[in-house]
């Protein structure tokens, strides 16, 4: 929908829509639905006759109003012109191809004629009379370089933008002047009535704030209702409805209904086609966490569990808008219990069980881990279990589970895998050392101590029997002997 000129005097955007539907309001809806009308043919939403067909009701429809403001006219040349487009537009299915194609060059000419006279006029009374006399001829224009030439004929097409143009300009020329007038003072603030006057003199009402007294009015007020009603005898109006009319909306591609989960980090660009770039965005109704950019960017990181109806709609640089609705479901993830998975150490040999335990999301829970000692594996149920067997000391294991709706936890620990070095204390140098190799060590320094306390036997091992260490550590031994370094 259309939006926007700024107001003078620190007004801001706002929306003028409304002031198509008071006021002069046939006319304006005359020229949204003829222009509508035009439009539809682009679409293959109705055929050429149709269209005519339908313009001529609409002016039908509005036949009291469009006379008494041609009759109204002061610019005799126009007042001629548009009064004979309107009159003879009811026989446009009778003219021959020569008189189609005058006709169609006469009232075109009347629409150029008027735009002409808008830009650089400085008399509003006659832009505004120029405004309705441009919207009255405007859709028989184009109907008529429709049937002579075609809908998207270049002439015909230029036509729709010098309408175009034509309105907009319209709109800045008659754009009432917004401001603030200060009233009375209360515990410091100032109460300052917002009004709105067109240059006509009529007055429309934008309602009241309160500022600090000596501060400028805020950048963000809206004086569109103000507008509406001080702009309601102008063609101000019509000219909203007519570019609500001669401009397509803009057409959002559909996100469809999201679904994610806690914690997920989100960053979805939405887009837009149609209607004239570039394109603003806003968003409503957004999962907690979430935020939209102007640019048409959602991001952020999903921080509650629910289901959210959000909203996005777009402005093109027309003012015309498009929305679309769609639902956001934010669900639980599961949590792998921290207390039944961590850091361990496993000795190469003994046995091994573990079922790790999980929490949230929707059950049943499917396991998968990775990074196990060799000789340990795990089910479905992630139940990990065997004889550890010989392996790297430091092993990092994944444990991963899946929720039934597909979210996922994942835990990563670190187990150690160690052998136990066997207590050799009392064997012989030569038995210690193939019980030390056995076990997956290695056999280092041999000391020999001259004590004859029992000769040929291991008395000190270093690291100590029963401790668990990396594969391949060596095991330092103390040898008693004699002290004729013989054992005996």
């Amino acid at each position: 929908m259309l939006t926007a000129f700024l107001a003078a005097a620190g007004g801001v955007a706002v929306d003028p829509l409304a002031a198509a539907a008071v006021g002069v309001g046939d006319i304006a809806g005359y020229a949204k639905t003829a222009y509508s009308v035009y439009q539809s043919l682009f679409g293959n939403e109705t055929t050429l006759d149709d269209a005519i067909t339908k313009i001529k009701a609409a002016i039908a429809d509005s036949q009291n109003k469009i006379v008494a403001e041609i009759d109204g006219m002061a610019a005799a040349d126009i007042k001629a012109c548009a009064n004979t487009a309107v009159i003879e537009f009811n026989n446009i299915n009778l003219m021959n191809p020569d008189r189609l194609q005058q006709y169609a060059a006469d009232s075109s000419g009347c629409v150029s004629q008027a735009w002409a006279n808008i830009p650089h006029a400085h008399d509003k009374p006659a832009v505004d009379e120029m405004g309705f006399a441009l919207n009255i001829v405007g859709p028989i224009a184009l109907a008529a370089r429709s049937k002579a030439y075609g809908a998207q004929d270049a002439s015909t097409t230029a036509l729709h933008t010098t309408l175009v143009q034509a309105n907009q300009s319209n709109l800045v020329q008659l754009l009432p002047y917004c401001h603030g007038v200060g009233g009375e003072v209360v515990n410091g603030r100032q109460e300052v009535a917002l009004v709105c006057t067109a240059y006509n003199g009529d007055q429309g009402d934008a309602g009241t704030i309160f500022v600090g007294v000596g501060q400028p009015l805020p950048s963000n007020i809206d004086y569109s209702a103000g507008i509406t009603q001080a702009a309601a005898r102008t063609s101000y109006p019509v000219s909203v409805g007519a570019l609500d009319g001669l401009l397509p909306d803009p057409v959002i591609g559909s996100p469809g209904n999201q679904v994610g989960f806690f914690g997920q980090g989100v960053n979805l660009q939405l887009a837009a086609s149609g209607g004239s770039a570039p394109y603003t965005w806003k968003f409503g109704g957004l999962p907690t966490g979430l935020t939209g950019t102007s640019a048409g960017l959602i991001s952020g990181t999903l921080s509650q569990v629910g289901t959210w109806s959000a909203t996005a709609r777009v402005t093109d640089s027309q003012a015309q808008t498009a929305a679309v609705s769609f639902s956001w479901t934010v669900r639980d993830v599961p949590m792998i219990l921290a207390g039944t998975v961590g850091n361990s150490t496993l000795s190469v040999g003994s046995a091994f069980s573990l079922v790790p335990g999980a929490t949230g999301g929707t059950t049943p829970y499917r396991w998968t881990v990775t990074g196990l000692p060799a000789g340990l594996s795990a089910d479905a149920s992630g139940r990990v279990s065997g004889t550890v067997r010989p392996s790297p000391t430091s092993n990092t294991v994944t444990f991963t589970v899946t929720d039934a709706n597909g979210a996922r936890a994942t835990r990563t620990v670190v187990w150690t895998v160690v052998f136990t070095v066997p207590n050799v204390l009392g064997y012989s140098q030569s038995a210690a050392a193939a019980a030390i190799t056995a076990a997956g060590l290695t056999v280092g320094k041999v000391s020999l101590n001259k004590d004859c306390a029992s000769p040929g036997d291991v008395e000190i091992q270093n690291p100590k029997g029963g401790v668990g260490v990396p594969g391949g550590t060596a095991v330092n031994l103390t040898v008693s002997t004699c002290p004729d370094g013989n054992p005996k």
